[in-house]
């Protein structure tokens, strides 16, 4: 057994034998109908990509809340735009017209046995909507290229509806993505299901069909690149674009209020701990997630270091991928909560406006 080099530690591959077996997707399928296999990006690619900043993919997969023919249909409707886009099957023929797609939706309704509406017996889910998404400025047609194979070598064995949303056809999107509606029941009888592990090899393998098509990909966990905050969720990200003036922001206060939720009292105790911080001099101390994200980072910090010995003992690239590795080490910003970057950026202040002022009365004083 060969023992384990310090990329294989930061970029750990324990899932790799779980069910499906990751290997290699041009391998045939063998008469017992195993799933297709996903390709996964090897500890250096996934390296380069963090040190060269490459894109990280977005793969979200919906609750499994599509529970009768008539949320189908209002699935098909939201990814489609009303019929607005160009819907895709899972055989590449092209379905333009709102009607076409709800004839689709009805054949599905036949095959699965769909319920026309929702019944509290029933909880089972009959479809499932995926996304695929990349930043703005990737190439559109290498983009759709790439969903394709993916969706083909993820999701054989299932019927599904593939809408492409890009700048082009559609005014309210920035950044191209794609969405997939799936029926749960595969040809085979079986159910649609995905643990972290599958999920995990599916956006690697997402990662791989963009780099095929010379587009520039990544797939890492966030610790991994250094990135100790999580981002905005959706709901969270819609409200505050939407909060932009006093009145907007009152509204929305009041409807917290309504709610009887703790946003407003949550955040007022945030302000209060930025106020008392910034008054006294006194730091605050480091919430129980802080300390977690410490301590990854600090896992981090030992796993690079040793990335960064190991590939200096190699060839001219080697030694490259090292240095840069080490620029990118020195660069990650120090792990703090929102509340300490508050009180940091507020003590800078204070503490810039007083030289300023020292710096004003010496000069009068001349």
């Amino acid at each position: 057994m060969t023992q384990s080099t310090a990329l294989d530690r930061l970029f750990p591959e324990s899932m790799r034998y779980h069910k499906g077996h990751v290997a290699d997707p041009k391998r045939q399928s063998g008469a017992g109908g195993d799933r297709s296999r996903l390709t996964r990006l090897t500890p250096r690619q996934k390296l380069t990509g963090i040190v060269r900043r490459a894109p990280e993919v977005m793969l979200k997969i919906g609750r499994a809340n599509i529970r009768c023919l008539r949320h189908m249909k209002a699935a098909a409707d939201y990814i489609s735009r009303n019929g607005k886009i160009e819907i895709e099957d899972q055989d590449g023929f092209a379905h333009g017209s709102k009607e076409q797609v709800e004839a689709v939706v009805r054949q599905w309704g036949l095959q699965s046995q769909i319920p026309q509406e929702e019944s509290s017996e029933d909880r089972r889910a009959h479809g499932r909507r995926i996304i695929l998404s990349m930043p703005a400025g990737t190439p559109t047609e290498g983009f759709k290229v790439a969903c394709r194979k993916w969706a083909h070598d993820t999701l054989t064995g299932h019927d599904y509806l593939i809408a492409f949303h890009t700048p082009e056809n559609d005014q309210r999107t920035t950044q191209p993505h794609c969405h997939i509606l799936i029926r749960t029941i595969g040809h085979d009888g079986r159910r649609f299901h995905v643990d972290n592990a599958r999920r995990e090899e599916m956006r690697e393998h997402f990662a791989v069909c963009l780099r095929e098509q010379g587009i520039e990909a990544n797939a890492t966990q966030r610790w991994q690149r250094g990135v100790t905050r999580r981002s905005l969720g959706q709901p969270e990200f819609h409200n505050a674009r939407k909060v932009q003036s006093d009145k907007e922001r009152a509204r929305m206060h009041a409807i917290a209020r309504k709610k009887k939720t703790l946003l407003l009292k949550t955040m007022q105790n945030r302000l209060q701990d930025v106020e008392r911080s910034v008054r006294s001099g006194k730091p605050i101390p480091d919430p129980p997630g802080i300390v977690k994200a410490r301590a990854k980072r600090q896992e981090l910090t030992d796993l690079l270091n040793d990335v960064i010995d190991e590939l200096n003992a190699g060839s001219s690239q080697d030694k490259m991928l090292a240095l840069a590795t080490k620029e990118h080490l020195q660069k990650l910003p120090p792990v703090k909560s929102a509340v300490q970057e508050a009180v940091s950026s507020l003590t800078d202040k204070v503490r810039h406006a007083k030289r300023a002022e020292v710096k004003r009365a010496t000069t009068k004083n001349r």
